[in-house]
């Protein structure tokens, strides 16, 4: 990468919240603002586990009648 191109990256990073409220950014800007900066997620709950247990997450299914 060259050192113009170096530099027009570090421009964007510093305007991301002025871009981020921009009144003309949408929903569907912001998705791809995201998609585009974070790479990826990662969750790790710090309390001890109380059971090996595993939880799905999803709709209930119908209780009897």
């Amino acid at each position: 990468m060259t050192d113009a191109g170096l530099t027009a990256i570090g421009t964007l990073t510093d305007d991301l919240p002025a871009l981020w409220s921009a009144q003309t950014m949408t929903t569907a800007d912001h998705k791809k603002l995201v998609r585009t900066v974070v790479e990826r997620v990662v969750v790790t709950d710090e309390k001890p586990a109380k059971s090996t247990r595993q939880h799905r997450l999803g709709r209930r299914p119908p209780e009897p009648r």
